[in-house]
């Protein structure tokens, strides 16, 4: 799972590293991460009603490509 959606808020929540968490949320005021332990991983809240489409896409990627990056040999 990298993204959730809450419909009575028209919010997403992506889990994105903690270093593109900050990344994004320096881009907009409605990106900022979710108040609890899950934020403190990279959990991110956009609001979807005021955060540009291109910035939400770009999210979901990163989120993506950092579920799919094959793991490295332990």
């Amino acid at each position: 799972m990298f993204a959730t959606y809450l419909q009575k808020d028209n919010t997403a929540n992506i889990f994105l590293t903690p270093n593109e968490q900050a990344v994004f949320g320096q881009m907009e005021e409605n990106i900022y991460p979710v108040p609890n332990k899950w934020g403190e991983k990279g959990a991110t809240t956009f609001e979807l009603n005021s955060v540009p489409k291109h910035i939400i896409q770009e999210a979901l990627l990163s989120a993506y490509n950092e579920i799919i990056k094959p793991k490295r040999a332990k």
